[in-house]
């Protein structure tokens, strides 16, 4: 294939510092330059593959070269002390750290991590221990008997000879402690960190060494075409933990768990899935390369500023040190992950509110408050899970904060004790009795008198510091207010639907008692007519000759006559005395349509 850049820009060729180590002939043979578009595009394969475990990238200003699936080795060699490595930054990504624990152990080894942390991230997703919850008893699902327990036990108690103990012998082997190592609900040895992680997905970790800072998180990532198995109350997406180590020597190290652990998805699924859960890895490593510039008139928000070219103005370029800070923030600042939520993208829960509100309003039924339900615990958990974030970056910032002060502090006693020793050699004592002057052990132990002991933690450049002053910012602004709108707005839903069906039952009560009143009233409105008939039809020889036909209708006419202006006056006396009703009678609906029939033919005569 042809060189795709100019002459002038010919690309470099391998370092000798990789051909200095010892027995990497494989790792050799590995490395591809990213500047160069074929194997930059080797590289994306690489990390489009799910056979992938891990990569190495190595680069300054001058150059950067990669390395995929790299051995434990290979790896040694890399970090061995005694060769120093000639780029400013490293990159060290590993996925399923589970299938390779010897390239996490010699991690460890090499910065001086504890035992436990190395454990943690070694952690297997798929071996995991069924949790059998335990409910809180509640006095409804009790049987009655239980109830009565303490008066039973209490009984037991007054029937027995307190001195002589029976009854406590029996109380003791009926209540005894069972032991702790025998006992199933304390048994943990199935528990894992994975699957700690997965339960509680706002779980955090901040961690300091010597040579570390170390920040483990919860990543929540949306694939539209797949969907993942999750619990009830859980917000769609694959969660996915990771740890970001950043050191002292300009080494950052990225591990991600294995996210098809417990996952049964086919070859174009888990692509798709690996498409949406590497995308910020592969932006950085854009970043990273020449092909960046290439790409830099796209979308400017999905570009890393991480290493210069030459082609970067003097304002732009980046300064010495601040690549591994700056590298460190945009793995932990997945943007188009994280803003997702705020710019309605994936979990578009705003919609969603806004859709329950228009089905509610033509229907109202006690349905959507389960849907309600299920939304508002999807809000608290990402909630809490941008909560994380906003701490990590708090923790960071109080630490790298104690660090500058620890730093001023020191150089301020360095200063103080320096002037003292001009003191010591131009004033000396009078009689000339030798002092020695201030060591650099006396100076240490001045320090560790003054509070100032080492903290753990690897300094951050200000680019760095500043960048991640701003997510906190973001977070809370965008994300977490954005969350706590659509909880009000779920909240306000909820009461909502609940004043909807109770005014919908109120009318469907006052529609039932208006027919209850109606019939009540056609009741009484032939009950008197119904006596009269009754009356007319009695088998006595007097009145069968008594009464014509005639008396009958006129008694009818008379009788209905009086009942239905006595039903008329009650509604008058009820309508004064207690208001008038909300709905309208039919006397009036045919008083209203007379007078409009009266007034529409008064306008046509006119």
């Amino acid at each position: 294939m042809a060189n795709p850049h100019p002459a002038s820009e010919e690309t470099p060729s391998m370092p000798d510092y990789y051909n200095k180590l010892p027995n990497c002939e494989s790792l050799r043979a590995k490395l591809c330059n990213l500047d160069d578009s074929s194997d930059f595009r080797r590289c994306q394969y690489y990390l489009g593959s799910d056979e992938t475990r891990n990569f190495v990238v190595d680069f300054d200003d001058n150059g950067a070269w990669c390395a995929f699936n790299i051995e434990k080795d290979e790896l040694s060699a890399l970090l061995d002390r005694n060769t120093s490595k000639p780029f400013e930054t490293r990159w060290i990504n590993i996925w399923a750290p589970e299938r390779q624990v010897e390239l996490i152990q010699a991690l460890t080894t090499r910065y001086e991590m504890s035992h436990r942390l190395g454990g943690l991230m070694c952690s297997d997703p798929s071996r995991s221990k069924k949790i059998t919850p335990v409910s809180p008893k509640l006095a409804c699902d009790k049987p009655h008997a239980e109830h009565n327990e303490g008066d039973d036990l209490s009984e037991t108690t007054r029937s027995g000879d307190i001195e002589s103990g029976s009854r406590f012998e029996k109380l003791a082997s009926v209540e005894g402690p069972t032991s702790l190592e025998k006992s199933k609900e304390f048994d943990m040895s199935g528990f894992s960190f994975s699957q700690l992680v997965d339960k509680i997905w706002h779980f955090s970790s901040v961690d300091y060494g010597n040579e570390y800072t170390c920040i483990g998180y919860n990543s929540l990532y949306v694939v539209p075409s797949v969907a993942f198995k999750q619990p009830p109350g859980r917000p769609d997406g694959k969660r996915v933990w990771s740890w970001l180590i950043v050191c002292t020597d300009g080494t950052v190290i990225s591990i991600q768990e294995n996210p098809f652990a417990q996952e049964t998805l086919s070859p174009d699924q888990r692509q798709a899935a690996l498409k949406v859960i590497r995308r910020n890895t592969g932006l950085i490593l854009s970043g990273i390369s020449k092909q960046h510039k290439e790409k830099k008139k796209q979308n400017p928000l999905m570009n890393t500023h991480i290493r210069n070219f030459s082609n970067a103005s003097s304002d732009m370029r980046i300064k010495e040190g601040e690549g591994p800070s700056l590298l460190f923030y945009y793995i932990f600042d997945d943007w188009v992950t994280n803003y997702g939520l705020v710019i309605g993208r994936e979990h578009s829960y705003s919609s969603a509110l806004e859709k329950l509100r228009t089905d509610m309003l033509e229907k109202p039924q006690v349905d959507l408050i389960t849907d309600l339900h299920g939304m508002g615990r999807e809000l608290a958990i990402l909630k809490r899970l941008y909560q994380s974030y906003e701490l990590i970056a708090t923790r960071i910032l109080n630490r790298q904060g104690q660090m500058m002060e620890q730093t001023r502090r020191v150089n301020t006693r360095t200063a103080s004790q320096v002037r003292g020793l001009h003191k010591y050699t131009s004033e000396p004592m009078r009689n000339e009795s030798w002092r020695s002057f201030p060591t650099e052990r006396d100076c240490d132990e001045s320090i560790e008198d003054f509070g100032l002991q080492q903290i753990g933690g690897a300094p951050l450049k200000e680019a760095a510091l500043n960048r991640i002053e701003r997510l906190a910012d973001r977070i809370r602004l965008y994300a977490l207010s954005e969350i706590e709108e659509c909880l009000n707005e779920k909240e306000t839903l909820t009461f909502l639907v609940f004043n909807l069906i109770a005014i919908k039952d109120s009318h469907a009560v006052g529609k039932l008692t208006r027919s209850t009143v109606l019939l009540s009233k056609v009741t009484i409105l032939f009950l008197p007519v119904s006596l009269m008939t009754s009356y007319f039809s009695t088998e006595i020889d007097d009145l069968k000759a008594s009464y014509t036909a005639k008396n009958y209708w006129v008694s009818f006419a008379v009788i209905m006559f009086l009942s239905a202006a006595g039903l008329s006056l009650f509604g008058w006396i009820h309508n004064v005395i207690g208001g008038k009703s909300t709905h309208r009678s039919i006397k009036r609906h045919f008083m209203q349509a007379r007078k409009a029939l009266q007034q529409r033919r008064a306008k046509n005569y006119s």
